[in-house]
């Protein structure tokens, strides 16, 4: 698919994923997706379809008996990776927040952060990286109040790497409920 041709409202699937959902925003370099689980994440252009051109290409590729009963017996093995890497920057997660005052703008990229957290927790990776930017402090210091709710671990990310811009959060214990 070209990249921006999706719009909000479309129904779209990740391509290597079971994820569906809904367009929220779309902006040059990621498309905001709520899925049907209600959980927002943003992916490249090129990793999403529009969900009738993926029903449409499941149609076509039927899976034959030989295959499915090969494919159930044999263990995959799931790569989880090492960690997600967020960046909260405004211009990162829409494509203007022309309108939006400087609340509506916090809850936003807090939200996105309690989403990317609570994905990581499902998907067992250990370690997020939440960019924040250094600018006057408030991101990073909501952000810090609000990690105090969860089970994990708050660090300053790298400063090689991202200077005083960024929060490390280690994910420990159970997180079943959040």
């Amino acid at each position: 698919m070209e990249k921006n041709t999706f719009k909000p409202n479309d129904r779209v699937a990740v391509i290597n994923d079971t994820i569906k959902g809904v367009v929220q925003a779309v902006s040059d370099k990621s498309v905001a997706v709520l899925t049907d689980e209600g959980f927002t994440f943003f992916y490249k252009p090129e990793e999403l379809v529009l969900q009738g051109v993926f029903d449409k290409l499941l149609e076509e590729k039927p899976v034959k008996k030989e295959e499915h009963s090969a494919k159930s017996t044999s263990r995959k093995k799931k790569i989880i990776p090492d960690y997600l890497e967020v960046d909260l920057h405004i211009h990162e997660l829409i494509d203007s927040h022309n309108g939006m005052n400087n609340y509506e703008i916090l809850q936003l990229q807090l939200q996105t952060a309690r989403d990317f957290l609570r994905t990581a927790m499902q998907k067992k990776i250990r370690k997020v990286i939440f960019i924040h930017g250094v600018g006057e402090g408030v991101l990073k210091t909501e952000l810090r109040k609000m990690l105090k709710n969860y089970p994990v671990d708050i660090f300053d990310a790298s400063f090689q790497k991202y200077g005083f811009g960024a929060t490390e959060v280690r994910i420990y214990g159970n997180f079943k409920g959040l």
